[in-house]
């Protein structure tokens, strides 16, 4: 059931309903696992549901690119805006080089997300900040056990999370969009201490991985520093209601 009666969000935390595509349809994965997902229906079907329902905000995820395969997003993003012109896209998966990135923003993204790139060429991600601008370029730090994992997942840094975000910051990145791996698409509610230990040092960051329902984002909200969320499986099940996810900034 959906949080009503909930407490309001802060003004400047935003909320990210996700849309991971895989061949063209809106899936879910759990824990990353390609083999473990479930098929929502047509991606722009799933857009436009959630468009429909006063959603103008998309964390636009290219699974196929994620794990190595050609890209979806450059012929996707223009179909996505001609359905809502004034949606803002998030998007990300399988960036590994800054022309991919900027190709997405001149097909319409408004921010995209950078994750293995900046472990294979960081002078490259750096300079992808500079030209872009740190409020359009998002840091991806996906965690597993405190550290951070790249290339879908599958590659292990050893670098700890908190570090990690520290330098993408260095780099000129606006926010760091962290996934707790262990929790992503299993419902069993988001890592509050990952979360808060990473707020309370200062990194601006948007959690993503195991909300169920509005009462978990109050308690994301109320972290202080912590900038939004990005919801998905919830969503799509039913669990958190496109009220619950309703822009609550500007």
């Amino acid at each position: 059931m959906s949080g009503a009666g909930v407490s309001a969000r802060p003004g400047n935390f935003i909320l990210w309903p996700a849309l991971d595509v895989l061949d063209g349809r809106a899936v879910r994965l759990r824990q990353g696992r390609e083999a473990e997902a479930t098929d929502y229906g047509p991606a722009l079907e799933a857009a436009a549901r959630w468009f429909s329902a006063g959603l103008n905000r998309l964390h636009l995820v290219d699974l196929a690119a994620a794990f190595g395969r050609k890209t979806c997003l450059p012929d996707l993003l223009p179909k996505l805006l001609a359905l809502n012109p004034s949606a803002i896209v998030q998007a990300a998966g399988g960036l590994r080089n800054a022309d991919s990135a900027v190709a997405l923003v001149e097909a319409g993204a408004a921010r995209v997300v950078v994750g293995s790139l900046i472990y294979r060429n960081p002078a490259e991600a750096e300079a992808l900040a500079g030209r872009l601008g740190g409020a359009r370029c998002v840091a991806a730090l996906d965690a597993e056990g405190g550290t951070v994992l790249i290339a879908g997942w599958r590659e292990r840094t050893g670098e700890p999370v908190a570090e990690a975000c520290s330098r993408a910051l260095a780099m000129g990145y606006g926010e760091c969009l962290v996934t707790d791996v262990a929790r992503d698409g299993m419902g069993t509610g988001p890592n509050l201490d990952l979360y808060s230990g990473l707020a309370s040092i200062g990194v601006p960051v948007i959690a993503s991985g195991g909300i169920r329902d509005a009462a978990d984002l109050a308690s994301l909200s109320s972290l202080p520093g912590l900038r939004g969320a990005v919801a998905g499986r919830a969503l799509y099940e039913g669990t958190l209601a496109p009220s619950d996810m309703a822009e609550a900034g500007p």
